[in-house]
């Protein structure tokens, strides 16, 4: 009825009778609608206690990210330890001088990295990946010339080696 009454009002817009069946058809939806509801919008709802809840997931989820980060700091000490202990007594042995070199860049200590790789180097190791890491990591240093020479030796190495060949395009750029 109420789009009825509205097409009638644009059809005659001026129109008295228009206003008066627009009128009764607000007025018959009006009262087809139950009367006196008695619901209240969240009238159980306490604030107080949903935000402490809240609070305490929060807290909760950082206790959790703040242990699973200590755990993983203790578990790169103790490698750190094991693999130094292990490179004192085999200095010139190169899995553990290479695993040394990533441990040392993964943590952020580019120098002791770049130490370890460069032990690997002298050793004449043929391992492209101890070229790349060494390369980006001197670039990074800004010895640009050593770092693209180093590259380059990666893809001399590994010629098949799409991150050999990635490391040296980047460098390039």
């Amino acid at each position: 009825n109420i789009l009825d009454a509205l097409r009638a009002q644009q059809d005659n817009p001026n129109s008295a009778e228009a206003y008066y069946h627009l009128g009764k058809a607000y007025y018959e939806k009006a009262r087809s609608l139950p009367e006196d509801q008695a619901v209240v919008p969240n009238a159980g709802f306490d604030t107080n206690a949903y935000f402490a809840e809240q609070r305490k997931q929060f807290q909760t989820q950082a206790q959790i990210a703040l242990e699973s980060a200590t755990q993983r700091k203790q578990f790169q000490v103790q490698a750190q330890t094991a693999l130094e202990s292990a490179t004192q007594l085999q200095a010139n042995y190169q899995d553990m001088l290479l695993l040394e070199g990533n441990l040392y860049r993964d943590q952020g200590d580019p120098e002791k990295a770049i130490l370890a790789y460069q032990q690997l180097v002298d050793l004449q190791t043929e391992s492209p990946e101890v070229y790349d890491q060494l390369g980006m990591l001197l670039y990074d240093r800004g010895q640009t010339q050593e770092g693209l020479e180093f590259a380059k030796q990666a893809v001399t190495k590994a010629p098949d080696n799409p991150d050999a060949h990635f490391t040296l395009g980047r460098l390039y750029a």
